[in-house]
């Protein structure tokens, strides 16, 4: 993650797991992310730190991950309360949980849960199709001013370029006016004196 650094502590397992053709007998026990040189996140902020594990547990329907918040001024914020029971109140600093449901009912692997059996997860995809559907109308806008601004260029002439006419034209040469209030407007057919 840009502007962190993560150090991770590995421990030894208790039974080496079997994984892509070979024993594992290490794994990571914590992770811990310190902001580099004046980088921190703010009060009202949020940051999503990325972590990637696997195989996950194919015995449980949850992982309970607990997180320690270290403050620039010292202060330790523990996220660790266990989750809440179904009806009950949230705890002020509940530990980030992660849900699994089963790949397949006859493998029994276990995967985090797609977006569509997250809660919330339908504000996620309205807000996608409402700023996709905002992108194509802008899209459509800046496609017909181009059309419009290259047929305005291929006909040669445009408004602000024409040479300004006169409404009011003088009497054909040869003739004179009888008084001078005689005059023709033009594109009018009728001339008076």
């Amino acid at each position: 993650m840009p502007g962190w650094t993560a150090n991770l502590t590995t421990t030894t397992l208790p039974k080496p797991v079997h994984q892509n053709n070979s024993d594992v007998t290490t794994a990571v026990q914590t992770v811990t992310w310190t902001a580099d040189a004046g980088n921190q996140i703010m009060p009202g902020e949020f940051l999503r730190f990325s972590a990637l594990a696997g195989p996950l547990a194919d015995n449980v329907d949850k992982l309970t991950f607990k997180a320690l918040q270290t403050y620039s001024n010292g202060d330790v914020v523990r996220w660790i309360d266990p989750p809440a029971a179904d009806g009950a109140p949230e705890p002020e600093h509940p530990a980030p949980t992660l849900t699994l449901v089963s790949e397949d009912k006859g493998n029994g692997a276990a995967r985090p849960a797609t977006t569509a059996e997250t809660p919330g997860a339908d504000l996620h995809c309205t807000a996608r199709w409402l700023g996709g559907g905002g992108l194509v109308v802008g899209i459509l806008g800046l496609a017909l001013g181009i059309v419009i601004a290259a047929r305005g260029r291929r006909s040669g002439t445009t408004t602000s370029r024409a040479r300004p006419r006169s409404l009011v034209d003088q009497p054909p040469s040869g003739q004179t006016p009888t008084t001078a209030s005689s005059w023709c407007l033009r594109q009018v057919p009728l001339c008076w004196t």
